[in-house]
């Protein structure tokens, strides 16, 4: 009995990981076909062995602990693309102006232009890893922000293909 409980209880400890939302919980709950409440973390102590002494806690053990693995994994790429966001709003693109052209304009050239590709295809390589991962299709949230950012860096590569073009003629 003890060691039953105490499995149980580390079951428990599976949902409290930062990464298990309320899309989670919700999915555990429809699977048990019992409410849990998405506050599991600020859970009373009756509360909790309330929890503890439903019988299918242990007969979806394999499923609880599949949906926290994915949990934890979707708050993994939540972190990547938000390194990809920041690398982006702090990345500093370099225009220079250069004069003598023949009718006196200037023209503005696009520094590290290498650079900037390589860290356009760097990222864009992690977005397409990130897009095949299968936890990614039961978070629609996850999805539209992966997908956002996607459609973000096609248009800055668009951009500077279009200005190196420019900058060549």
């Amino acid at each position: 009995m003890k060691e039953e409980l105490l499995k149980q209880a580390d079951l428990i400890d599976c949902l409290r990981i930062d990464g298990v939302k309320d899309l989670h919980f919700q999915e555990i709950s429809n699977e048990m076909k019992i409410p849990i409440s998405c506050d599991v973390k600020n859970m009373e102590t009756r509360e909790v062995l309330l929890l503890l002494k439903e019988p299918q806690l242990s007969e979806k053990e394999d499923f609880i602990r599949e949906v926290a693995e994915k949990a934890k994994n979707q708050e993994n790429l939540e972190k990547e693309i938000l390194k990809i966001e920041v690398t982006w709003k702090e990345f500093a693109m370099i225009i220079i102006p250069k004069g003598g052209r023949d009718d006196g304009k200037i023209i503005y050239l696009l520094s590290g232009t290498d650079e900037i590709r390589t860290k356009l295809e760097e990222d864009m390589y992690m977005v397409n890893t990130m897009a095949s991962d299968r936890g990614l299709m039961d978070n629609p949230e996850l999805k539209n922000k992966l997908k956002k950012i996607e459609e973000s860096l096609t248009d800055v590569t668009e951009t500077v293909e279009q200005w190196v073009l420019v900058q060549q003629k």
